[in-house]
């Protein structure tokens, strides 16, 4: 297993035509420690590289890394309007005293986020349509119907997680302890906002990943949304090389901490298609999408 670190390396998602090399900060291979600031070809980056007496970069057998990134607050690049429909506002706008503290809230977190994603791809899976399962890795996953639909096709899969950090995580605490609940519900909303938001800058950093493929991703789906049981989240961790990945671990409840994370899996394939999620087809009232939608 090769585990790749890049510390905000770009400001802005390469173009694959333009930046032939990515660095990677952090290595690990079969358990042996190599040195750092290894440069490869991104046709290199995203396939597994197996150790061996003769060369680190041997030959190239599959798809079996797990790539990290660190962020900043503005490397999300956050709208106000994204805040503001994120804290129930929709359309309307916000009175002048709520935009000061968001305007406050935002210095406060731009000081503190270290926000940070990682991805691994697993290239054999067996997607049963019949029982409405993905069986890769050596774990089957009880995904429903749902995802099964809208995974069809796909010819590898990419689980990730996504994650605010420990650092917002200890703000929000001490915001608790403030007592100021309109702070609170400030950064809780932004904290959301930013797990979705790293998620999104995830999805595109797996695409520069698989374009030497051909390949093209589906929507992501997480455990607890559209049918997938939220328990079978021990079951996704368990598929990342590393115990906490991207510092976030589970409770025994399989909730994550930080609170604010995102984790699940996309399909991979020439034949994917990434598409407006489909709320008519789930019922989970919930849902941070369906709420997106309702108040657009």
């Amino acid at each position: 297993m090769v585990v790749f670190t890049e510390f905000c390396q770009y400001k802005q998602i390469p173009d694959i035509s333009k930046t032939p090399f990515i660095f990677a900060t952090k290595m690990t291979a079969n358990k042996k420690s190599h040195p750092c600031a290894l440069i490869l070809p991104f046709f290199h980056t995203f396939a597994s590289i197996r150790h061996s007496t003769d060369s680190l970069c041997g030959t190239i057998i599959n798809y079996n890394i797990m790539f990290e990134k660190h962020l900043t607050y503005d490397d999300l690049d956050i709208t106000d309007r994204e805040l503001l429909i994120q804290m129930g506002y929709g359309e309307a706008e916000a009175d002048d005293d709520t935009r000061l503290e968001i305007e406050r809230m935002k210095e406060r977190v731009r000081e503190i986020l270290k926000p940070r994603f990682c991805f691994h791809i697993e290239e054999e899976g067996e997607l049963d349509c019949h029982s409405k399962t993905l069986t890769t890795g050596g774990h089957t996953f009880g995904i429903g119907p749902i995802i099964t639909s809208q995974l069809r096709g796909s010819e590898a899969y990419a689980f990730f997680v996504a994650t605010s950090g420990m650092e917002f995580e200890r703000l929000q605490r001490q915001l608790e302890e403030e007592g100021d609940m309109v702070r609170v519900f400030i950064a809780d909303a932004m904290g959301s906002v930013i797990a979705e938001k790293t998620a999104d800058i995830m999805e595109r950093w797996l695409q520069v990943f698989i374009n030497g493929r051909g390949w093209k991703h589906t929507n992501r789906f997480s455990p607890g949304y559209c049918g997938w049981h939220v328990s079978e989240q021990q079951m996704l961790f368990s598929m990342l090389p590393e115990k906490d990945p991207c510092g976030v671990r589970l409770t025994d409840s399989s909730l994550m901490v930080p609170i604010k994370s995102v984790s699940g899996v996309t399909g991979l394939g020439r034949e994917v298609k990434k598409l407006e999620y489909t709320c008519g087809l789930c019922n989970y009232a919930k849902c941070y999408k369906r709420r997106k939608r309702e108040r657009k």
